[in-house]
């Protein structure tokens, strides 16, 4: 029995259920208790259910930032256009591009 078995067989004294057998699968000249095999799977499910679950959290956040950034440069071009307006048509605001950046400086 190799290690791995061995530990598996050890550490569970509770009644053995179907995955918690050992099961010997052979890969590539190495033997590999399907156990092991079993309990990696589930992790991996797990890892990629909690990553779907975070990516889908960042989806959201990305969208509601966008959606501030909206708001803010419609905002500012209001204010520029209500600054201009009250200084005979010379814009005395800063100007401001769509990226929320001023322009660059000659």
């Amino acid at each position: 029995m190799n290690m791995s078995q061995q530990s598996v067989t050890e550490s569970d004294n509770s009644q053995p259920q179907s995955r918690d057998v050992v099961a010997p699968v052979s890969t590539a000249g190495s033997e590999i208790d399907r156990g092991t095999l079993e309990r990696r799977l589930d992790e991996l499910t797990a890892e990629l259910h909690q990553g779907h679950t975070r990516l889908r959290a960042l989806d959201a956040e990305r969208q509601e930032l966008q959606e501030t950034i909206l708001r803010i440069e419609g905002a500012i071009i209001v204010l520029q256009e209500l600054t201009q307006n009250r200084n005979g048509g010379q814009l005395e605001s800063r100007n401001v591009g769509s990226d929320g950046q001023p322009p660059p400086q000659p």
